[in-house]
């Protein structure tokens, strides 16, 4: 069967491959935009706090060489921890970590995070839920002389999970709280 369609334009052809590559270029730009790891390292977890557009990133090496927390918005990073990328920066974070399985029956629930001590501010980033009410959250505490700084973020914006942290407990010092 002929084909009756008649052929595009030249321009409405420049048209869809332009539009195409800005879309692509959006996009990409937008993910890159969703936490504050490098290309060459993986994202662990990371969340955006609604208010600010802040980001705290916690970032693998590439092969699990070092573990690094990042704050702050993609072109400005106010903090990084630890400086100093090796294999040592694990065991300045502290990782606790305890679930029950099961749904709502089961009263099922998980309890997870992270901290580390940086110029005497503890940092401690949680990720808890529990079937028996639904209930979910993420924040980020901040600790100083007493005081507590809460930030709180947008499950919506989360990548990954503490959970899978779980793994490296033994390279990492472990606490109780």
């Amino acid at each position: 069967m002929k084909n009756t369609h008649p052929k595009p334009s030249k321009f409405i052809s420049h048209f869809v491959k332009v539009s195409g590559a800005l879309l692509a270029g959006l996009f990409a730009s937008n993910v890159a935009a969703r936490h504050l790891c490098l290309e060459s390292e993986a994202v662990a977890f990371s969340m955006q706090n609604s208010k600010t557009g802040k980001f705290a990133s916690v970032c693998k090496g590439k092969g699990d060489d070092y573990l690094v927390y990042r704050f702050g918005l993609p072109k400005k990073i106010e903090l990084q921890f630890p400086s100093v990328l090796n294999e040592s920066s694990w065991q300045l974070f502290t990782f606790y970590g305890v679930r029950r399985p099961g749904g709502k029956e089961e009263s099922g629930f998980g309890h997870y995070w992270l901290s580390f001590t940086n110029r005497g501010t503890e940092y401690i980033l949680f990720q808890d839920w529990n079937y028996e009410d639904d209930s979910y959250a993420i924040w980020l505490d901040v600790q100083l002389k007493g005081k507590t700084v809460r930030i709180v973020g947008n499950p919506r914006t989360q990548i990954g999970s503490l959970v899978p942290l779980d793994f490296y407990r033994e390279r990492m010092f472990e606490g109780n709280r």
